[in-house]
Parts: C-alpha cells; structure tokens; sequence
C-alpha cells in the first residue's frame, strides 16, 4: 500500500510540477525576449547616432570640396587671363 500511496502522490504532484517548470522556462523566455528587445532598441539608437555622425562629416568634407573646387576655378580664370 506505501507503494501504491507513493505512486498515487508522484501522480498528483509530477504535473504541477511540470507545469511549473514550464511557467518558469515560458518567464525565462519573455524576460529574455524583453532583454533582446531592448538592447535590439539601444543598438538601432546607437546606430542612428554614428550614421548622423558620419553624415555631418561627409556634409563638411562635402564643402570643403566645394570650397576647395571654387578656389581651383578662380585659379584657373586668373591663369587664363594670364596667358
């Protein structure tokens, strides 16, 4: 009959078990979740802020080169003239 009481109590007590466990993986897996999520938002962040970095650098080299071209235009005009 212990054994019979024991297996009775296995039975009874074995899916509450299980369910738990699997309530707490399912936890596991949504804290995870959230935790990716966010570090998925501070990488899209931190990528918006080096490609507007680097587009504030390519504005400048861009008119430098402008500058620099303009002045390479007014040296050719006093060139020609000069000639």
């Amino acid at each position: 009959m212990k054994k019979s009481f024991f297996a009775l109590m296995l039975a009874a007590v074995l899916p509450a078990a299980n369910a738990a466990s699997v309530t707490e993986l399912e936890a596991q897996i949504a804290d995870l979740t959230a935790e990716q999520t966010v570090e998925h938002a501070w990488v899209e962040v931190n990528l918006a802020r080096l490609e507007a970095g680097q587009m504030h650098l390519i504005d400048e080299q861009n008119r430098k080169i402008e500058a620099l071209e303009a002045r390479i235009s007014k040296l050719e005009k006093r060139l020609a003239k000069s000639k």
